[in-house]
């Protein structure tokens, strides 16, 4: 057990001892306040995965419940080729932090924390706006290692579209995508696969990475299309952005079928 204030130092990412650095949570919580920090504490409490024992120095332990939670949080996840794509950049992404946190004498931790690191792994970022745009990467990290996150995403994402031009789309969206060649509507395609609309969209996200010249139009009704590649061009690119820009009328499925065409055919 650790007293209350030992804890927000360490997640913090400040020194109360030299042997706070030591431990590998040092620093996750760097971009929380020590307020908020209490607030979760104040949850964990409530749920009896940590106990606040006696005393002046409010110390906290972890209790089963706890454990079990942290067990399951670091279960072994299923597989897919997503994964393996993901987890390929988040190494080449992580040696980038290491490199750097030495060039600054940081902690990686407190350069980026693994959480962020693992969403620019996932969501795969090409320009400073969608890099800046991932929840709790901010200017100060990208002035000393967004280029170079950058830069290893666009190598990667241009060799990884190498290798599927020689390939076939997964086995698993195949039948989604006999139906986008017979013109098939979003909303028929979800019904007949028995998926949302959201999912189909991130199958379809995956198909153009394979066909970039696969005709997506039918999929939007009147100038919509336009007007997604419009918002585009004016550099807004995340979904949630987009989105509160555009008609309501326009899907979340729809905007993010229009973003992936345009990622891998830019508009003129």
């Amino acid at each position: 057990s650790l007293p209350e204030k030992s804890i927000i130092n360490i997640l913090k990412g400040e020194r109360e001892k030299e042997s706070f650095a030591d431990f590998e949570s040092f620093g996750a919580a760097v971009n929380y306040d020590k307020s908020e920090i209490k607030i979760i504490f104040q949850h964990l409490v409530s749920k009896k995965f940590v106990i606040r024992m006696e005393g002046k120095n409010r110390h906290f332990e972890i209790t089963n419940a706890g454990l079990a939670k942290v067990d399951n949080i670091f279960a072994p996840v299923q597989k897919s080729d997503d994964y393996e794509k993901d987890l390929e950049i988040y190494h080449v992404l992580r040696a980038i932090r290491k490199k750097t946190s030495e060039r600054f004498m940081q902690t990686q931790y407190l350069l980026c924390p693994d959480d962020v690191l693992r969403s620019v792994a996932k969501n795969k970022p090409l320009t400073k706006t969608e890099l800046l745009n991932i929840p709790s990467f901010n200017n100060r990290m990208f002035n000393k290692i967004g280029e170079d996150f950058l830069e290893a995403i666009k190598n990667y994402t241009e060799k990884n579209k190498e290798v599927k031009r020689k390939g076939d789309v997964p086995s698993s969206i195949k039948e989604t995508y006999k139906l986008l060649l017979k013109n098939y509507s979003l909303k028929e395609i979800a019904q007949l696969r028995k998926l949302t609309e959201p999912v189909v969209s991130m199958q379809i996200e995956t198909i153009l990475e394979y066909y970039p010249q696969c005709k997506i139009d039918f999929l939007f009704d009147s100038d919509s299309y336009n007007k997604i590649v419009d918002e585009l061009k004016k550099g807004y690119s995340a979904l949630k952005e987009l989105k509160e820009r555009l008609p309501v009328k326009i899907s979340y499925a729809q905007i993010r079928i229009a973003v992936a065409k345009n990622k891998v055919i830019p508009p003129q």
